[in-house]
C-alpha cells in the first residue's frame, strides 16, 4: 500500500532526523542494548509492513525500528526504497 499524499514529505523530513538521531543513538545507546534486543528489533524493522497502519502510525513505526537497522538504509534512496515497499 502507498502512502497518501504527503507520505513522501514526511519521510524526507524524518529522514533528516533519523540521521541525527540514528547517530546520537548509535553512540549512546548501542553499548547499551543487549545485541539479542538489536537483532530483534531488526528483524521487526526488516519485516514491517503498513498493511492497515495509517500513514503516520506507519511512519512512526518505521522511524523508531529504523534505528536499530541503520545498516540497511544507509542513504535517502534505500530508506525511501524500504518505506515505500513495506
Amino acid at each position: 500500500m502507498r502512502p497518501a499524499h504527503g507520505g513522501r514529505d514526511i519521510l524526507e523530513c524524518s529522514s533528516r532526523i533519523i540521521g541525527f538521531l540514528g547517530m546520537s543513538f548509535a553512540v549512546l545507546f548501542g553499548l547499551h542494548i543487549p545485541k539479542g534486543v538489536m537483532d530483534l528489533k531488526k528483524t521487526e524493522f526488516l519485516d514491517l509492513k503498513q498493511g492497515r497502519r495509517r500513514v503516520l502510525e506507519y511512519v512512526h513505526a518505521f522511524n523508531e525500528l529504523s534505528l536499530y537497522a541503520l545498516d540497511e538504509i544507509t542513504t535517502d534512496s534505500h530508506m525511501c526504497d524500504r518505506f515505500m515497499n513495506g
